[in-house]
């Protein structure tokens, strides 16, 4: 018979805003607001594209106004992280047939092409309402166009929007907000909290890591992050093929740490 040794550690002490140290992420929020709450190029507010099928725009002004405004023991986005969500644009898509997924991709990155052809305004994070994964057996509405925000440099968040619509006057939902809510903060460079740690051990943390989006191409990501745990840096490419892949991720890697000692 194997054996094995384990250990519960103790929960870290996170540190805030304004000096709030806490161990539990969304009270310390509430308390002090994010831990860059005082950083000089922090946005006072997040341009939102809102892409989503045929039909759904009640549902779409519905999750947005739940995000800024809050529902039940949701204190809403503004409260949490001290910073505005605008819906800067909207794309709606579309769709046929819910059973005809490789179209229902292709609607997606046929009307996105066409939007980011004529954009003009400055787009902080974009998120895509699409049927459920249920629905896609290769292709997919979300990879389809995550492949082409990334490429002109825009985050996304992914929504199914069954399982939104679902959750729609349910308790439940008031946790799902706050963790799309957070995942909009970090992803669009905020530091929502840190480790309470003192000096000493490693600098940084560096990640690497991908994904298979279809049969020929990659998304090859680096994520770099300071000893305190505040995310510092996101690069990404997509790669045709295996080799290219790993080629893109040794070109982040260099890319991502010379940009750290220009930047430090």
């Amino acid at each position: 018979m194997s054996s094995f040794y384990a250990e519960i550690i103790d929960e870290p002490w996170l540190r805030f805003g304004n000096g709030v140290t806490e161990k539990f992420t969304f009270r310390g929020l509430g308390e002090g607001g994010p831990f860059d709450i005082h950083q000089l190029d922090r946005k006072e507010k997040l341009n939102v594209l809102f892409i989503y099928p045929e039909g759904k725009k009640d549902i779409s002004d519905y999750m947005l106004d739940k995000l800024v405004s809050g529902y039940r023991n949701f204190n809403g986005f503004k409260r949490l992280f001290r910073q505005d969500l605008q819906k800067i644009d909207e794309i709606e898509i579309p769709i046929k047939s819910i059973s005809q997924g490789a179209m229902i991709a292709n609607e997606y990155k046929t009307k996105l092409k066409d939007f980011l052809q004529n954009q003009r305004n400055e787009i902080d994070i974009a998120i895509i309402m699409h049927p459920g994964k249920r629905h896609f057996t290769n292709e997919s509405p979300y990879f389809s166009t995550k492949i082409l925000l990334a490429a002109h440099g825009i985050v996304t968040q992914s929504i199914d929007i069954e399982k939104f619509e679902n959750l729609i006057g349910n308790d439940s939902l008031a946790y799902y907000l706050a963790n799309v809510s957070l995942a909009i903060y970090a992803k669009t460079g905020g530091k929502p909290w840190a480790l309470d740690i003192g000096s000493g051990g490693s600098d940084l943390i560096l990640g690497v890591g991908g994904t298979r989006i279809d049969a020929q191409n990659y998304l090859a990501f680096t994520t770099l992050f300071e000893r305190n745990g505040t995310f510092d840096y996101w690069a990404s490419d997509i790669s045709r093929g295996k080799e290219d892949y790993v080629k893109s991720l040794k070109s982040q890697i260099s890319k991502v740490i010379d940009d750290y000692i220009k930047e430090h």
